[in-house]
């Protein structure tokens, strides 16, 4: 065991650094490298040209000014791509598949980094669709990402992130129950299958299909990848027709002789959804309402799915369905949309993978306090009536943002400009100006006015469309309506930032809050009815009764069950068993159930009853001889102060710890060591990052700083801007300064710090004058 305490200081190993400027973030790649394969591409950019242009796509301009700039021409011509005829890849693990999955010909495994390259002859000049055809193969269980370039440019923006989904399911179609009676969570596994997917913004502000403008002639099309693997099969250029409108596609089925069914009804469990884009799409227990199915008072069972886990763009679930006769259906769905306060969601709405009419492709959700049930209807009330044929059936729904999508995007060109507004002005004024001075912005900033007055005119129109938009309510127009005003104020008079430069700066965060609030549309749901016309809208048991004595139930089991023990509980009196505390979260403690369920009971034969506590009575339990055998998320001072008065155990005793000391950090365990007795075991494991605003560096002519003396050379610039950088005073910081200058907290036989050492007080020092010196924001 001694040599383990002896081992240098991993920390030594690594010059990080630990600073925050502005905002931004940096994102570091790596990948498997392999041979460049050489055709006859247009393009021969290195792999780190394409990540430079990446790197700065933030520059480019967004897909609605490509649009605007563009001929609006859609050819007919449909232009397939084989995955095998690429022409070039660079820095790419490339494997080739005949016949994978079912699919004939050959797929190419393209890796998680690296670029692969196609050529394609255009006859006709126009807007042309992309489809690709992949398969999700295991990875990460990440999201897909790639960035797409047309002749070795970046088109627009949002091609710089596109997402590909994977499929997931649960891995039962019946909940494992425990000994309570509970329903316990099921496992996400990968239902990995061929996929058909367009081109899509990952942020979602842009809703419809991603086109790329291709003139006639020879063009390239560069795949660079950004995360997992992806087997891909082909690349599809096309014009799909679009859906045409309620009205127009009902025409149509009735024209074909369609008709309305009568008397059926098709009842979908939520919970039961057969596909899903993302493992966090789990069933959610819901004692709310004694509406839900299937209910109990009792026990905690899985009836519903979605919520905040289902808000993002572009994460969907689908259900299958069978319905006993052709014709016309009515759907309605028992949901919960309560999260976001006069601001509609939506959803786009597919059968068999289609969107059968216009209206669909962003469904609203109105916002309500409570469960209900939604009928999907027309602006008119008038419930839609969608065809289906005899049989089985899809239905999928997916986050969309809707009209709000453009609202979002214009709202961020605004809030670009305020800031680029407040960077100009504090360069003259600093941060803290004086309220009684005249700095003369009207004319050392010329025009600046006109710019504010504008803004306030883009504000307006916005705030009008907000009015106009279905389901919106007055309060989600607040935040803009101040700012509105505030540049009102400030273009008539400039001077007037001297006095009001904080609250323009906190009407610009408010603003961002603003579009991150609206940018996420969580959504429950329940059940899914698909229903004869006929037939009665499906009623439920919420009336004030049935919910009065729900919760008069509720209160009664309460005082029976204790909802703190998590999953199967086993008597200590009759098997050998460990008790966990857990101080965390309800998730949390389920995943370590089930992991020990599965794994160390399984392995062991040893139960384990994990039970969710307040940490606050770890002290008084212990105390009164009622404490349990282990306890995880603690502070991190309590295990050297249970050690030291012989309450815990020395975990280096135990058979296997030596292998385990081996998967953290040497730094990591300076909490829980002492006299080579060990009382603890690091559960997290935190670091500093640095953030950066890339366009503001650029702006001043800086690179990104890679030692603490470029960051002191880059503060004097950054002051002479009147910026800084952010970088509280906190123990996290000294402590990263001290480990990368080799000093430690104690002195090798830890009985004594050794924070009065020659590296220790250099390292304060050096933390100081960030502060004193550089005079950092304290």
């Amino acid at each position: 065991m001694k040599s383990i305490w002896n081992k240098k200081c991993i920390h030594g190993k690594f010059h990080r650094l630990t600073a925050i400027i502005i905002a931004g973030i940096c994102t570091v790649m790596s990948g498997y490298l392999s041979p460049s394969v050489v055709g006859s591409a247009q393009t021969q950019q290195r792999l780190k040209d394409y990540e430079a242009i990446s790197d700065s796509y933030n520059s480019v301009i967004g897909y609605r000014e490509y649009l605007k700039q563009a001929d609006q021409t859609r050819p007919d011509e449909v232009y397939v791509i084989h995955a095998n005829d690429y022409v070039r890849t660079s820095d790419m693990k490339i494997t080739e598949y005949e016949d994978y999955e079912g699919e004939e010909g050959t797929s190419v495994c393209t890796g998680s980094s690296g670029l692969i390259e196609y050529e394609v002859t255009i006859k006709t000049a126009g807007l042309y669709d992309m489809s690709i055809r992949y398969y999700p193969i295991k990875g990460n269980g990440s999201s897909i990402q790639r960035s797409f370039f047309i002749d070795g440019e970046l088109p627009y923006s949002e091609l710089n992130s596109i997402e590909f989904s994977r499929v997931w399911k649960n891995v039962n179609s019946k909940w494992n129950k425990d000994n309570q009676g509970n329903d316990l969570r099921p496992e996400q596994i990968e239902a990995p299958e061929w996929i058909d997917s367009y081109l899509y913004d990952s942020e979602g502000y842009v809703s419809g299909r991603l086109s790329v403008y291709l003139t006639e002639g020879k063009h390239t099309i560069t795949i660079v990848s950004q995360r997992e693997p992806m087997l891909l099969r082909s690349i599809t250029l096309f014009n799909p027709k679009d859906p045409g409108t309620y009205k127009e596609v009902k025409a149509s089925w009735d024209e074909q002789g369609a008709a309305d069914t009568s008397g059926q009804m098709t009842i979908i469990e939520a919970e039961d959804a057969t596909k899903k884009s993302t493992q966090m799409l789990y069933p959610i227990q819901d004692q709310s309402t004694p509406a839900v199915t299937p209910y109990s008072a009792k026990c905690l069972l899985n009836n519903t799915i979605g919520g905040t886990n289902w808000q993002n763009a572009g994460k969907w679930m689908e259900w299958k369905f069978d319905v006993p006769e052709s014709g016309y259906y009515d759907i309605s769905m028992y949901v919960k949309q309560n999260f976001i306060q006069g601001i509609p969601i939506n959803r786009k709405i597919t059968i068999d993978g289609n969107v059968p009419f216009e209206e669909f492709n962003a469904y609203q959700f109105n916002y309500d306090g409570d469960w209900r049930m939604d009928t999907l209807t027309g602006k008119d009330g008038e419930p839609y009536k969608v065809y289906l044929e005899k049989g089985t059936h899809t239905i999928r729904m997916e986050v969309v943002l809707g009209e709000f999508s453009k609202i979002i995007d214009r709202v961020e060109d605004v809030i670009q400009e305020l800031n680029a507004i407040y960077r100009k002005v504090i360069r003259i004024t600093g941060v803290a100006p004086d309220g009684y001075r005249d700095y003369e912005l009207a004319s050392t900033l010329p025009g600046t006015g006109k710019e504010l007055a504008e803004l306030s005119r883009k504000l307006t129109s916005i705030i009008d469309t907000l009015k106009g938009m279905e389901g919106v309510s007055g309060e989600s127009e607040r935040v803009l309506i101040t700012m509105r005003d505030q540049l009102d104020e400030l273009s008539g008079d400039p001077e007037r930032f001297s006095k009001v430069l904080d609250s323009y700066k906190s009407n610009i965060s408010a603003l961002g809050t603003w579009v991150g609030n609206v940018s996420v549309q969580p959504l429950q749901i329940d059940r899914i009815f698909i229903y004869s016309p006929d037939y009665k809208t499906p009623e439920v048991k919420d009336g004030f009764f049935q919910k009065l004595f729900h919760e008069m139930k509720r209160l009664y089991y309460s005082f029976l069950i204790d909802y703190n023990v998590i999953g199967n509980v086993s008597d200590k009196k009759k098997s050998q068993t460990v008790t966990v505390w857990i101080g965390s979260g309800r998730d949390q403690a389920n995943t370590l159930k089930s992991l020990t369920d599965k794994r160390f009971t399984y392995e062991t034969g040893i139960n384990v009853n994990v039970m969710l506590v307040d940490m606050g009575t770890l002290l008084q339990a212990t105390l009164a001889g009622e404490g349990p055998d282990v306890a995880i998320g603690v502070s991190g001072e309590i295990p050297m102060n249970f050690g030291l008065r012989n309450a815990v155990e020395n975990l280096s005793e135990f058979e296997g710890f030596p292998q385990l000391y081996d998967d953290f950090f040497e730094s990591a365990w300076d909490p829980y060591v002492y006299d080579q007795k060990v009382y603890g075991l690091p559960e997290t494991l935190s670091f500093p990052m640095m953030f950066y605003r890339k366009d503001i560096l650029a702006e001043l002519g800086i690179d990104p700083p890679e030692t603490w003396d470029e960051v002191k050379v880059d503060l004097s610039v950054l002051s002479n801007n009147q910026m800084d950088l952010g970088m509280l005073p906190t123990e996290e910081v000294f402590a990263t300064l001290l480990y990368q200058n080799g000093g430690q907290y104690y002195r090798e036989d830890k009985k004594a710090s050794d924070l009065d050492s020659e590296t220790a007080v250099s390292a304060f020092k050096n933390f100081c004058e960030y502060y004193t010196k550089y005079t950092l924001d304290r």
